[in-house]
């Protein structure tokens, strides 16, 4: 009993601290350009 309640305060102590860091948006766009040759035409 005293194990699993040792296991839930830790879980729930690292979410608490996962969710307190900030982590920054990516500041450039990703653009990828996909030639047509790539696409096969399905019938």
């Amino acid at each position: 009993m005293l194990k699993l309640g040792l296991i839930i305060v830790i879980f729930f102590g690292a979410t608490f601290l996962l969710s307190k860091l900030d982590f920054p948006a990516p500041k450039k766009e990703i653009e990828k350009i996909i030639p047509n040759e790539n696409f096969k035409i399905v019938k």
